[in-house]
């Protein structure tokens, strides 16, 4: 059975507690993460590479993109009751709203009549990129961009393709929810570093046995 990649949302509005579960219908092909130092600011001003040169201010920066694709024909296939009557509109809207706020998530905001006098929070949901059980990352949905390929006669998209990016949430507060997930996964990666002295022992050997 293969591990499918997913982006589970804690907006706690639409469904009440249960989080919504954005599971990728196949797992992209390429995943890029781009990775950059926090550096400390130099009393006084100045260039911090040139004063502190081995200062920095906590875990790099760490930004993921993927594309995720959506096929309404498999979809359907797989028995989707819901494909043939809007496509791939459902998933399409799930990421959408990962961009608004918890608030302008909940059933009663959806239901609220226009023009009504009330201020939406600007919080946005919990999101945890789950990508296998060494990767599981509290993120922050920075960007879509959504290519609708195909359409029914009600041009309702069939096929979709979406760029997502991500930003990793690492400096969380140590008594948020997110903050143990991601420490979890650190301590994977700092651990899985480690099993690469065995592969430098291994190439050593080599070098030296004829």
């Amino acid at each position: 059975m293969v591990t499918k990649g997913a982006l589970i949302s804690f907006a706690g509005g639409f469904i009440g507690p249960i989080p919504d579960i954005i599971v990728f219908q196949y797992n992209p092909s390429e995943l890029s993460r781009s990775l950059s130092q926090r550096r400390v600011a130099p009393c006084g001003g100045g260039d911090p590479t040139q004063a502190e040169p081995f200062r920095i201010d906590g875990p790099p920066n760490e930004t993921i993109t993927l594309k995720a694709e959506f096929n309404g024909d498999d979809m359907s296939m797989d028995g989707n009751p819901i494909t043939p009557l809007v496509g791939v509109r459902p998933a399409l809207g799930a990421l959408e709203m990962l961009l608004y706020a918890k608030g302008e998530q909940a059933l009663s905001a959806i239901l609220r009549a226009p023009g009504s006098l009330t201020t939406p929070p600007d919080e946005l949901p919990l999101v945890i990129f789950a990508w296998g059980p060494g990767r599981v990352l509290p993120v922050r949905l920075t960007a879509l961009t959504v290519r609708e390929q195909e359409f029914d006669a009600l041009l309702n998209p069939i096929r979709a393709e979406v760029d997502i990016s991500l930003e990793v949430l690492k400096r969380l507060p140590r008594d948020h929810v997110a903050r143990g997930i991601y420490d979890y996964t650190e301590k994977q990666m700092r651990v899985v570093a480690r099993m690469q002295m065995i592969n430098n022992v291994q190439s050593l050997l080599s070098g030296l046995l004829p």
